[in-house]
């Protein structure tokens, strides 16, 4: 259990097993839109693939810790390191299915319909583990640990946000601990980021979401 008798949260700190290992891409942490325009030459995906790059680390990371997944990915994924361009190009492939419009992916539905889809035609069923509990600070921290103490990464979207680093951006959520406030640690721009969480939760967007899938 999470909770102690007091209703405490036990441990202080949740990462994703391996998950530097694993989601190294030529040193860097986790996918950068940027390399659609460096590799593909592609300024759109360049500008709206931030979705894209989410699914793909999280794809990435659960096809190589459990062997359900494994199908998700191209073979030489799994327990191999993997470099930008074969990154880019499976990243360009899933957004066929996830297909980001002008505004990238603004909600999570569309998301979770097109990881459905791929899943299927992989001959995977991927479930989405919906958030359905009352939008408090409390509830986030206990879904979020949820997701990492069983080894998924969580995808956050996030819609006009003060903060310029997620103001209209889905990240990688890959660890979460607690010092004076709840903070994750995330894959952004192919870099490890921290964001305080209790900040984004309470300041004001037009759109917040959380979401993995098992």
């Amino acid at each position: 259990g999470i909770f102690n008798k007091y209703g405490e949260i036990m441990d202080t700190r949740y990462e994703l097993q391996d998950v530097d290992k694993i989601l190294s891409i030529e040193g860097f942490f986790g996918g950068d839109q940027q390399w659609f325009e460096d590799v593909l030459h592609s300024n759109y995906l360049t500008k709206k693939g931030c979705s894209v790059i989410a699914i793909t680390n999280f794809l990435i990371y659960i096809a190589n810790t459990k062997k359900e997944y494994a199908k998700l990915v191209p073979e030489n994924f799994i327990g191999g390191p993997i470099n930008k361009t074969d990154y880019i190009k499976f990243a360009d492939k899933l957004s066929t299915f996830v297909k980001p419009k002008l505004y990238g992916v603004p909600f999570l539905f569309p998301m979770n319909s097109a990881i459905r889809k791929y899943a299927k035609k992989n001959g995977v069923s991927l479930v989405v583990q919906n958030y359905n509990f009352t939008w408090n600070i409390r509830n986030i921290v206990t879904y979020i640990i949820g997701a990492i103490a069983n080894g998924y990464p969580v995808l956050m979207l996030t819609l006009n946000h003060k903060n310029p680093d997620v103001k209209f951006h889905w990240v990688t959520i890959t660890a979460i601990y607690y010092d004076d406030s709840w903070k994750i640690e995330c894959s952004n721009w192919g870099t490890k980021r921290v964001y305080d969480l209790e900040k984004w939760f309470k300041e004001k967007s037009l759109y917040k979401g959380l979401i993995y899938y098992q």
